[in-house]
């Protein structure tokens, strides 16, 4: 059980920096993009 827990939790916080990560990736490429 533990194990399954511990692999939630990483999964949720993968989950928070991937999305953190695309919000600071997509403007980056948007402005890549404009020039």
């Amino acid at each position: 059980m533990p194990d399954l827990n511990g692999s939630t939790t990483t999964l949720h916080w993968i989950d928070l920096t991937t999305n953190k990560t695309i919000q600071l990736t997509r403007p980056f490429w948007g402005i890549d993009d404009h020039q």
